[in-house]
């Protein structure tokens, strides 16, 4: 399997402009806009997609159901690589040509604080690559798998504050990568489906909030209240943890 290396990219954008990376939101978000558009010269796994130094990363399992006139993608081994990873603004589109953006965009929104940071600062990577619209037919070694050889790697290098899993499953496979990193951090006092975990990724110099919504965004089952609910936990994380 192919494994994804953007140490020495990552690297030389931190050590050209630190800001890209910083753990202030206004920071990164105003040293990526001032980029423009800038492409690291690496591609995407396909399934992912977003802000190469993402501040929110949102995880979900698949892609979902394929549009119409869109290759079909099958998942699994083999995993190609498709679009250029990005830095600055308007990188992260939700526009699926349905009604989907409004509320993934109101989560967004919610997470980081504003509008204004979600189409600059998000990123969407998928555990697996195929079309799917039911999480339970992608066999579970192929999502850990999906997680190990690609995503995990990716959030290394994008280096967010926020990791969002979409749906419990995904929790479920990230939870034993996560656990061990956790630190001591007070209690979030927003009443969530799963407590928040805090904890510091390998190599980096601070904290990252795990944090789950109450259903997956491409359902109407998430609703404003609930939405507003994970925007103040989050919010919570950022004054704490700085």
């Amino acid at each position: 399997m192919r494994q994804i290396n953007l140490r020495e990219v990552a690297r030389e954008q931190r050590q050209a402009n630190p800001d890209l990376y910083s753990p202030d939101l206004d920071r990164r978000y105003k040293a990526a806009i001032n980029v423009h558009r800038t492409s690291l010269g690496k591609k995407w796994p396909l399934g992912c997609s977003g802000a190469a130094n993402a501040f929110l990363a949102l995880i979900g399992p698949s892609m979902g159901g394929a549009i119409r006139g869109e290759t079909v993608g099958r998942g699994g081994a083999s995993r190609p690589y498709r679009h250029s990873m990005d830095i600055g603004r308007d990188v992260m589109s939700f526009d699926w040509g349905d009604q989907r953006i409004t509320r993934w965009t109101r989560l967004c929104s919610a997470m980081l604080g504003g509008e204004r940071y979600v189409s600059a600062l998000t990123a969407l990577l998928n555990l697996d690559w195929r079309h799917s619209t039911n999480e339970r037919d992608i066999p579970t070694q192929e999502l850990l798998t999906g997680f190990d050889g690609y995503v995990w790697p990716l959030l290394g290098q994008i280096r967010p504050r926020i990791v969002s899993p979409l749906t419990n499953l995904v929790w479920d496979t990230m939870l034993s990568k996560v656990e061990p990193l956790r630190v001591s951090f007070s209690v979030c006092p927003v009443p969530l489906p799963r407590e928040p975990i805090i904890f510091r990724s390998p190599g980096s110099d601070f904290n990252t909030m795990l944090i789950k919504p109450h259903n997956h965004p491409s359902r109407h089952f998430l609703t404003n209240h609930m939405i507003s609910d994970v925007g103040r936990a989050c919010e919570w994380f950022l004054n704490q943890a700085n």
